[in-house]
């Protein structure tokens, strides 16, 4: 892997973790005891032709990492990870899957003919989607 390509790669997952972030430090500053848990919805490729620039594992770690550090009353992060199979149509799918089941972030699609879709059907929701 290229230098080039990690450097997108790791710029990607930072911006899936701060974005993270920011919403969990919302919800710890919005929160009281036994607030919601904030649900991420990651449509990654696993196989297919972008399988290679996942960012399931370090979204992963992340999420273990700020689970760790909540005290007990806060809001912990809940990740649903699916494979969207490198295919935009089946990311969509998988969007409104993780609306359905709550998720109130919906990222790891890249591709900008699933991106747009994905975010107008999340937007009644009041959900966000990067």
């Amino acid at each position: 892997m290229g230098i080039k390509t990690m450097r997108g790669r790791r710029g990607r997952m930072e911006k899936i973790l701060l974005g993270a972030a920011v919403l969990t430090a919302g919800l710890l500053q919005a929160g009281h005891a036994g607030a919601a848990d904030l649900k991420i919805g990651l449509a990654v490729a696993m196989t297919g032709a972008y399988a290679p620039y996942s960012e399931a594992e370090g979204a992963r770690c992340m999420a273990d990492r700020l689970n760790k550090a909540a005290g007990a009353n806060d809001p912990k992060v809940e990740l649903m990870i699916e494979d969207n199979r490198s295919d935009p149509q089946l990311s969509v799918s998988l969007g409104q899957k993780f609306l359905d089941a709550g998720a109130q972030v919906i990222t790891g699609v890249p591709f900008p003919d699933a991106l747009i879709p994905m975010a107008q059907t999340a937007q009644p929701y009041g959900a966000t989607v990067f």
